[in-house]
This record gives C-alpha cells, structure tokens and sequence, in this order.
C-alpha cells in the first residue's frame, strides 16, 4: 500500500459524512487498517458526534456540558 493512502482514506470518510449530513455529523476513528486486496477496511474507535447538541443556552446555575439535548 502506498504511503499517504490511510490518512487519505480517514479523511475522505470524514469528508463525506460531513457533506451527507449537511454539516450535523461528524466521523471520528481512533485506528484505521486497509487492505486492498479483499477490499476491506477496520476502524476501530468509531465515533459518530452530533455537532449541534445544545438547542438553546444553559439554564442559569447549569454544570457545563449540562445534558446533550434540552
């Protein structure tokens, strides 16, 4: 495999969730292996994350981070 396919493949996979979901989403993975011949890729430590979590502001006296929907 060519150098520079990986990170070429990781962000590829992040750009496309993004621009499928308007922007709402975004892809994230902790490892990535790639195997042409079988044409198969493992991610490990996927993790898809909502951008927009908080609808309105924190109510007053709220811990930070407070809950992900309101």
């Amino acid at each position: 495999m060519w150098p520079g396919f990986r990170p070429w493949l990781r962000r590829t996979s992040e750009k496309q969730v993004a621009q499928q979901t308007h922007g709402q989403y975004r892809l994230t993975s902790s490892s990535l292996r790639a195997r042409l011949l079988p044409r198969a890729m493992h991610l490990r430590g996927l993790v898809l994350g909502s951008l927009h979590l908080h609808v309105g502001a924190p109510a007053a006296g709220a811990p930070p981070g407070g809950p992900p929907y309101q």
